[in-house]
């Protein structure tokens, strides 16, 4: 992959992404723009050696990326310094695993399962009562983007499959989101998390049948569409009680 090409790519992408999310009102359909699979597709279709199961739980270390922050959001830290903090954490923990856990298919879909079902009340019981504010991304943070990317493909041998899940939108978020991001982490994980894990496992099933890359992505992406509808069916709201925005 020529980082350089995909650097320019993505922040385009992001540049989008972040133009789409300024006018989208709900925390919820923010996570599920967030959650689309781009980056992930390309970079899978750029580097077809990079789709291993260790893809799946790069989801988690992804959503980890976004709770750093939202965590010190709630203690006030500068947004740079959790973003760095953030970041630095997504490629020790992608260093450790890529080196030193190679798990078959089955059991990196078990351990993410596991760990977003055993998660999945404590998130539940974040109180949020707000949407997030947005601020439109401008051309200085469209190039930390730019060489962020650049950078995450250029220690591709130190990531390994775990370049494929970088938060590249996660860091869109930081820079997006000039207040609290703890609405948007809880609704990623609500919202976001469930099919991307579909999307992934998707994908390197496909491609641990034999299946062409191309073929693998679009059968991850119809995964994450239709788990994307059954998520929007669990959480549509019942009865007369309106939607809680935060969800």
């Amino acid at each position: 992959m020529n980082p350089l090409l995909v650097g320019a790519i993505l922040t385009t992408y992001v540049a989008i992404l972040s133009l789409v999310v300024g006018v989208v009102p709900s925390n919820r359909m923010r996570a599920v723009i967030y959650s689309i699979p781009i980056p992930m597709s390309l970079l899978s279709l750029l580097g077809p050696e990079l789709v291993q199961p260790n893809v799946i739980l790069g989801l988690l270390v992804n959503a980890s990326f976004f709770w750093i922050i939202a965590a010190g959001d709630r203690k006030r830290f500068p947004r740079w310094l959790s973003t760095i903090a953030a970041t630095g954490g997504y490629v020790g923990t992608s260093w450790l695993l890529s080196h030193y856990l190679s798990p078959p298919l089955i059991v990196a879909t078990g351990v993410s399962l596991l760990i977003w079902f055993g998660l999945l009340p404590l998130i539940r019981r974040v109180v949020v009562n707000r949407v997030a504010e947005v601020a439109p991304i401008g051309p200085r943070r469209l190039v930390i983007v730019f060489l962020t990317a650049t950078g995450a493909v250029s220690i591709a041998g130190i990531l390994g499959p775990f370049v494929v899940t970088f938060p590249y939108t996660g860091i869109t978020m930081a820079l997006t989101y000039p207040g609290s991001t703890v609405p948007f982490a809880r609704s990623f994980w609500l919202n976001g998390i469930p099919p991307l894990l579909a999307y992934g496992i998707g994908l390197v099933a496909a491609s641990n049948a034999g299946l062409p890359t191309w073929v693998a992505v679009l059968t991850g992406l119809g995964c994450w569409f239709a788990t994307t509808g059954v998520v929007a069916l669990v959480q549509r709201p019942r009865g007369a009680a309106p939607a809680r925005e935060s969800s």
